[in-house]
């Protein structure tokens, strides 16, 4: 089995004319989701093996937010080639991890995240499927848990969406 966190950066503050979008910080309610969004990965026994990120500020400092109020270190790897992937490219990352990692968290941008999830996801006519397929908002966390053994043997076929919150499920938004 591997488990695969899709988590879009929370909401990023769009009105500063003179800031470069990969700089853009997270405003007031996504520094209020990443709250949220820790409280629930806590109740939910959420502890990926190993957490992809963008380097872009929001990305960055949406799990930086996350990770400063757990009591136990993550290994996370920034890479610019997250930065407005599309869902081929993360693909592409995920099927090359480590065997030996069981779970990973992509915290990354729409809409390589939505299109990732879709494909996996498919025809799922779960209630977490539908809320999916009519928007992956700001601070959205998908859980995929894929009944493969190896990295390379993920795909939509072996998929099941375990779980999809947003930051207005949880009373983060």
């Amino acid at each position: 089995m591997k488990t695969v966190y899709l988590l879009r950066h929370a909401k990023s503050a769009r009105d500063l004319p003179d800031v470069a979008d990969h700089e853009r910080p997270l405003n007031a309610r996504g520094r209020a989701a990443c709250l949220a969004l820790t409280r629930h990965m806590a109740a939910a026994k959420i502890a990926p093996a190993m957490v992809l990120v963008s380097d872009s500020k929001r990305t960055r400092e949406t799990w930086q937010r996350i990770a400063e109020r757990f009591k136990r270190p993550f290994a996370v790897h920034e890479t610019a080639e997250l930065y407005l992937a599309d869902a081929r490219t993360m693909r592409k990352l995920l099927q090359g991890l480590d065997d030996g990692l069981a779970s990973v968290m992509l915290v990354a941008h729409n809409p390589g995240l939505e299109e990732l999830a879709a494909g996996y996801v498919g025809a799922d006519a779960s209630p977490a499927a539908r809320n999916l397929a009519r928007k992956f908002p700001t601070g959205g966390l998908a859980t995929l848990v894929f009944d493969a053994p190896r990295w390379g043997q993920i795909a939509a076929a072996n998929c099941r969406l375990a779980d999809f919150v947003t930051p207005a499920d949880l009373g983060g938004e």
